[in-house]
């Protein structure tokens, strides 16, 4: 741009500035409003291909693998080693609490006081 059109430019944007502010004012208004009707949208079927042959078996048998409702419980020991028996008996208390909890499948509840987790030792031997 040379100076004489970046000082026409300048003066129209000074000139007119009343009509510019409205006009982000109504754009920002109007944003707001369409995001106000954003959703959150998780639902499994949209993000996989549902006519793929492994998805559409996956689909069928869904009821039976009880799919996205696993959870997690990672407890920390922060000092000495995961032997120490104070631990143990925390990871045993929360393990007997998720057991009772409604809704929970219990044969899918795994932990080191589960019977249906397998525990291999490496010794030096």
């Amino acid at each position: 741009m040379s100076n004489e059109q970046q000082s026409t430019f300048s003066t129209a944007l000074i000139r007119f500035r009343p009509v510019i502010f409205l006009l982000f004012v109504l754009l920002t208004g109007w944003l707001g409003w369409q995001a106000a009707g954003v959703q959150m949208g998780t639902d499994f079927r949209k993000m996989v291909p549902l006519k793929h042959e492994f998805i559409q078996n996956l689909l069928k048998f869904k009821d039976e693998l009880s799919l996205g409702n696993d959870i997690r419980i990672a407890v920390k020991h922060r000092n000495g080693t995961i032997f120490d028996a104070d631990y143990q008996n925390v990871l045993r208390q929360i393990t007997d609490e998720i057991f009772y909890f409604d809704e929970v499948d219990k044969s899918k509840i795994q932990s080191i006081w589960t019977p249906n987790v397998r525990w291999v030792e490496v010794t030096e031997e």
